[in-house]
């Protein structure tokens, strides 16, 4: 079920015209799907970091090229606690 989600998922950027999906994922999970990790882009997080877990695919060949700096995000993101994460969690699992 999980791959089948992600494929639809790619599937779907690439038809909305997306260049590229960043992700912070389980590492040995996403590179099956052809993630690799973002500094081989270039791409670090807001603060300027790398780790295995900050993933990109780009959706074509080259989409990336060229393409460097920081991966800024929304700041919802900084302020859901683990209460309304795992709210929303439940709730997409009904």
């Amino acid at each position: 079920m999980g791959s089948a989600l992600i494929h639809k998922t790619l599937e779907v950027a690439r038809e909305l015209g997306y260049r590229a999906v960043l992700i912070f994922g389980h590492e040995s999970y996403y590179p099956r799907f052809g993630f690799k990790h973002a500094s081989e882009y270039g791409i670090t997080t807001a603060d300027g970091k790398n780790f295995p877990a900050f993933m990109a695919l780009p959706l074509y060949d080259g989409a990336l090229d060229g393409v460097h700096g920081r991966l800024v995000y929304n700041e919802v993101y900084d302020t859901l606690d683990r209460a309304e994460s795992d709210a929303l969690n439940a709730k997409l699992t009904e």
